[in-house]
């Protein structure tokens, strides 16, 4: 983006993973769409994506579906309202935090985040937690939030003010690495850079020099060592764009 140094080129490629994660929102949504409907019959039947996995012979679609997670981990937010959904399914759909230490269905009865609750209140029962999960874990949990009003459990994207998905926040989110450097310049330094009323070519220029690029002999004889950096006109010193 522009904003952080760049001049606004996307590549092909992490743009198609912004689509691709709008795909897993969908399914995650449980929307109304005869296509959501077929691939949550087909391969979750009845489990949480944050968890679900693709075989050798899944589609092309889901597996690229299934290799976003990890980033879309980064971004989905649970929200727990009645509480009734799986232990498995709020602690694998509520990032950023991971349990160490599941409880095992084969020697515990516990299977709803209700019950991790003090019975007839909407406090988490810590003591039960403590014999559960580590403390970062346990800390993370607690900060899920629980209302008192009956609704259901929904969900909700992190990364926008709205918390409705948006391609845009998607791919921001995933190359978020990649943008936080933003080079010689602040964020508003580039803004104001690019909101100049002045030709297109001479904004360009700047935004050459703000990152020294411009194919001085001097810039050139860097990376090029048998290049000759002496000015032609002066014959005295490095030929720069000083």
């Amino acid at each position: 983006p522009k904003s952080v140094g760049g001049l606004g080129f996307r590549h092909a490629f992490d743009i198609n993973k912004a689509l691709i994660s709008k795909l897993g929102w969908s399914i995650c949504m449980k929307l109304d769409k005869p296509w959501v409907k077929l691939l949550r019959a087909k391969y979750l039947r009845g489990r949480n994506l944050l968890t679900a996995t693709a075989k050798p012979s899944a589609s092309p679609i889901w597996k690229g579906i299934i290799n976003f997670i990890p980033f879309f981990e980064k971004a989905f937010v649970s929200v727990l309202i009645l509480a009734h959904r799986s232990i498995l399914g709020m602690i694998h759909g509520s990032p950023p935090f991971k349990a160490s230490s599941l409880p095992p269905s084969s020697s515990s009865c516990l299977a709803l985040v209700v019950e991790l609750l003090i019975p007839g209140t909407r406090i988490w029962n810590r003591d039960l937690l403590l014999s559960l999960f580590d403390l970062p874990t346990i800390n993370h949990i607690q900060q899920i939030h629980l209302i008192t009003s009956p609704a259901k459990d929904t969900a909700f994207w992190a990364k926008t003010p709205s918390d409705e998905f948006t391609i845009k926040s998607a791919f921001l989110t995933n190359q978020f690495a990649r943008f936080s450097y933003l080079g010689p310049l602040l964020s508003n330094s580039w803004k104001k850079l690019w909101s100049l009323k002045i030709n297109e070519r001479l904004t360009f220029f700047l935004w050459k020099i703000a990152w020294d690029v411009i194919p001085s002999k001097d810039f050139l004889h860097k990376r090029i060592q048998d290049l000759n950096p002496t000015c032609p006109r002066c014959q005295c010193n490095h030929e720069s764009f000083v």
